[in-house]
């Protein structure tokens, strides 16, 4: 059965592996642990950016950003690009900038959120592990609904319903997925807009990974399916443009009947009051993003390169974790990361930091643990999709001699 660990014990188990890890490596042990996706770290690298940034750091913009141009520019260069290239209409003025995802989700939180609200999102998913951690700091509550493995991990529409009360402030979602991968079809964003609407509760999409996709899938945004219910995206420049250090995150607000006004504006102003996140991204930082976004051709093609190649370590990643007894992985259809499950956690192994503790000692490898991503994650692990070839085969091989010798 699955087994829930509250928040801070999860942080608890989660350094006590990463301490781990680094005891391995300062004795010189060969480890290779797959932590966070860092795609220019893995040899994805979009060049068209590096001398935008050279450009801005030269160039006399280390000064304080002015509000009225430079992120004004920003915003309409964004609002372009997300019509060319994913089909949203967002216009300038409904687009807040953060320093990345979690930036921008500690605006909302920040702004909307009171004691006793609750926040809906599916599990499992990275939300769970990453920007919903403080939640619990506002008198917030984390309310999760299932995802089914068996179904290629299609939301549990009885369920969500279920756990939708007078409290629920907001539904969140993350298409295509991380951790697991899976890209939710139109049909099935509808229906989630459908619940969503019935219940008059705006959703929030992080749709980080909207263009990361495989096999000819496209990724539909909430915000084309929506209607006239309220939803709030959210991506940004750290996977598809390979800057996750740049810390450029971004929310389009779509808002036809004007039902969260109120909540929007109020999230603006906490984005911007001095000190808070959008003041807080390094001005030639601003600078360089506002180029790459008006110049998003180039970006685009290396985004899609990156895709291309990904998509090959993806093929290989999920035919050799399935030829590996006792392991079950459904095929990933975007983002950058596979969700295998390991049969015997729960076993052989009473939990999967065991499981992950006992495979870093005696092979020197080690991957994030599934319950990170919710009660559902457990028994599984997050596997990085982008290292080299070579060092996920070695990966896989020193996974499959340890599993066959505890069979």
């Amino acid at each position: 059965m699955p087994q829930e660990v509250d928040e801070l014990g999860q942080h608890s188990v989660e350094e006590k592996h990463r301490s781990k890890v680094r005891e391995y490596v300062n004795a010189g042990k060969d480890v290779i642990s797959f932590f966070a996706s860092n795609p220019p770290r893995e040899g994805f690298d979009n060049k068209t950016l590096n001398g935008a940034l050279i450009e801005a750091a030269g160039g006399g913009t280390e000064g304080y950003p002015q509000m009225t141009t430079l992120f004004s520019d920003l915003r309409e260069a964004i609002s372009r690009f997300e019509e060319k290239l994913r089909k949203i209409k967002c216009s300038p003025e409904n687009i807040l900038i953060g320093p990345g995802a979690a930036g921008c989700f500690n605006s909302f939180h920040y702004a909307n959120l009171e004691e006793g609200d609750e926040v809906l999102t599916f599990d499992p998913e990275h939300y769970i592990a990453g920007p919903s951690s403080y939640l619990y700091t506002f008198g917030s509550k984390l309310v999760t609904c299932r995802t089914i493995e068996d179904e290629n991990w299609q939301p549990d529409l009885d369920d969500l319903r279920a756990k939708i009360t007078s409290k629920t402030k907001v539904i969140v979602m993350c298409n295509p997925n991380n951790p697991v991968g899976y890209v939710w079809d139109e049909k099935t964003l509808k229906r989630i807009v459908d619940i969503a609407g019935e219940y008059k509760i705006p959703i929030l999409s992080d749709e980080m990974y909207g263009l990361i996709t495989f096999d000819g899938i496209k990724a539909n945004s909430i915000v084309n399916v929506a209607g006239d219910v309220p939803a709030i995206t959210l991506t940004g420049m750290s996977k598809f443009f390979m800057r996750p250090g740049w810390r450029i995150g971004y929310m389009g607000f779509h808002d036809p009947e004007e039902v969260i006004k109120e909540m929007i504006e109020t999230t603006k102003k906490v984005a911007v009051t001095y000190g808070h996140p959008t003041l807080c991204i390094p001005t030639p930082i601003v600078y360089a993003a506002v180029k790459a976004y008006q110049n998003y051709k180039g970006a685009f093609n290396a985004g899609k390169e990156m895709v291309k190649e990904t998509q090959k370590h993806r093929d290989f990643t999920w035919k050799r974790l399935n030829e590996i007894d006792g392991i079950f992985c459904t095929k990933p259809e975007g983002s950058l990361y596979a969700f295998p499950k390991i049969s015997n956690i729960g076993k052989k192994w009473k939990t999967d930091i065991e499981f992950q503790l006992e495979l870093l000692k005696e092979e020197g490898v080690t991957w994030t643990t599934g319950r990170r991503y919710g009660k559902f994650g457990y028994g599984h692990m997050r596997v990085l999709l982008q290292p080299k070839l070579e060092r996920l085969e070695e990966a896989f091989n020193r996974l499959e001699r340890f599993l066959t010798r505890h069979t």
